[in-house]
């Protein structure tokens, strides 16, 4: 079973020691890969456990905000790009997502029609797409939210990180 853990703070605090330390607590769930991502943009994840990516993390990272999953395969294999999180092509949307979208399908096919390319086969890839695209369209942050969860039909919750911004 998979978990999301998100983290803000007014000073900065370090992803080892609170985000994935937090995540680890959730280990005996069982997963199969892992990853993070900060409101800067730095994304690491992987497969196989929080101990093997904090081992191959060349360094520590500091952060006011940042989300973190475990994964266990729903939709696609359990490949590098199938583990979470997922951006939109721009690397400006970052997303983790627990639960299962019924109707992504749907949702993938319309995106792609656009010309929207998806590099993982996740069920969640489509939740950044899916906002960027009513980003784009005008609307506000909250407001591409509220339409995506008017869209999107099954169980989930969700973090979601726009780069640079602290909300």
């Amino acid at each position: 079973m998979c978990g999301i853990v998100g983290v803000i703070e007014k000073k900065h605090f370090s992803v080892k020691n609170k985000v994935l330390k937090a995540l680890k607590r959730m280990e005996y769930r069982g997963y199969d890969s892992v990853g993070f991502v900060t409101k800067e943009g730095i994304i690491k994840k992987q497969i196989g456990s929080i101990a093997g990516l904090l081992q191959n993390m060349e360094k520590d990272y500091e952060a006011t905000l940042a989300i973190a999953h475990t994964r266990w395969a729903t939709h696609g294999g359990v490949t590098q790009l199938n583990a979470h999180p997922h951006s939109n092509n721009d690397a400006q949307l970052f997303v983790c997502h627990n639960g299962i979208i019924e109707n992504y399908q749907e949702i993938k096919v319309a995106l792609q029609k656009k010309g929207v390319i998806f590099l993982s086969q996740t069920d969640s890839e489509i939740i950044p797409h899916f906002l960027e695209e009513k980003l784009r369209a005008g609307k506000s942050m909250k407001e591409a939210i509220q339409l995506l969860m008017e869209e999107v039909k099954g169980t989930y919750a969700i973090l979601i990180i726009e780069k640079e911004k602290d909300v």
